[in-house]
């Protein structure tokens, strides 16, 4: 915990970066939490932008490729295809607003893989 406080000091830290730079993401993600839409899908791919800054090549956009869950070998669920993300979005996010279902919907969100 030490680490994580550091981190967010900007201390220099001993650590596998990839970890440290995760901290330091969440941070700089958690301290604009205040100024996210939560009905706004552009908000939601600058935020997970944010908190991939670094990481993932494609932080802050929607998928272009496939993706699964695996058990060893054994595909145990498939993602939608990647080309259908933009408008699975978009239903779930009109969706949210009609219903404005604020905190149940939009903590949902975050297990979708973008």
């Amino acid at each position: 915990m030490n680490e994580v406080r550091d981190v967010i000091d900007g201390k220099h830290v001993l650590g596998p970066e990839l970890e440290i730079r995760e901290v330091a993401n969440a941070y700089k993600a958690y301290s604009k939490i205040e100024d996210v839409n939560p009905y706004s899908i552009d908000d939601l791919k600058m935020m997970q932008g944010i908190m991939e800054n670094g990481i993932q090549s494609d932080a802050g956009r929607f998928r272009d490729g496939e993706e699964g869950v695996f058990d060893g070998d054994s595909c145990i669920f498939m993602a939608p295809p990647a080309k259908r993300v933009p408008s699975l979005m978009e239903n779930l996010f009109s969706w949210m607003i009609s219903e404005k279902r604020h905190s149940s919907s939009a903590d949902n969100v975050g297990s979708i893989p973008l």
